[in-house]
C-alpha cells in the first residue's frame, strides 16, 4: 500500500511539475509548490477520497502557484534561457524579440481572463490534455469542459483582436 502511494505521488508529481512550469512557474518554484502540495496531501490523506486524489493534488498545486504568482507578479521564467540562446546565435535577434513579445502578450491576455478560462486554455493548449483528462482533473463533465472551453476561446480571441485592432493587424 505504501509503495503504491509513493509511486502514485511520484507519477502525479512529475505531471504536476510539468503543469506548473507550463503555467509559468520557474523550476525551483514549481518544485517548492510540489513539495508543499505533497506534504499537504500526507497531512490530509485520511480526508481525501482516493478517487479524488489526483484532482485534489492538481487543485492545491495550481492554487499555490496562483498565490505565488499574485505575490511576485512573475510572468516569464524562460526569458534568460531564450536570451542566452539568442546570443549564442541560434536565432536572429529580431525573431527572438517578436516571439518574446507575442509570448508576453499571450500571457497578459491569459492573466486578464477568469481563472477558470485561463486554467482550461493552459490545460488544453499548453499541456495538450484531452477534454476527458481535463474533466477528470476538474471534476466536470466533458460537456461542461467543452462549453467552458468554447467561452474561454471566444474571450481570448476577442481580447487578442482588440489588441490587434490598434496595430492594424488582422
Amino acid at each position: 500500500m505504501e509503495d503504491e502511494l509513493v509511486r502514485m505521488f511520484y507519477v502525479k508529481g512529475r505531471v504536476i511539475l510539468k503543469i506548473l512550469i507550463k503555467m509559468g512557474a520557474g523550476k525551483e518554484d514549481a518544485e517548492d509548490i510540489l513539495q508543499d502540495t505533497v506534504l499537504k496531501a500526507f497531512t490530509y490523506i485520511d480526508s481525501i477520497p482516493e478517487e479524488q486524489m489526483t484532482a485534489w493534488l492538481y487543485r492545491v498545486a495550481v492554487n499555490s502557484y496562483y498565490t505565488l504568482h499574485t505575490k511576485n507578479k512573475r510572468h516569464m521564467t524562460f526569458a534568460a534561457q531564450q536570451f542566452t540562446e539568442c546570443l549564442a546565435g541560434e536565432e536572429k535577434v529580431e525573431q527572438h524579440i517578436l516571439r518574446n513579445e507575442h509570448r508576453q502578450e499571450i500571457i497578459s491576455i491569459l492573466d486578464s481572463l477568469k481563472e477558470t478560462h485561463r486554467t482550461l486554455l493552459v490545460m488544453k493548449y499548453g499541456m495538450e490534455l484531452t477534454y476527458r483528462e481535463i474533466s477528470e482533473l476538474l471534476f466536470l463533465s466533458e460537456h461542461q469542459v467543452r462549453t467552458y472551453m468554447y467561452r474561454a476561446r471566444n474571450q481570448f480571441k476577442a481580447r487578442w483582436e482588440l489588441n490587434h485592432e490598434y496595430d492594424g493587424e488582422r
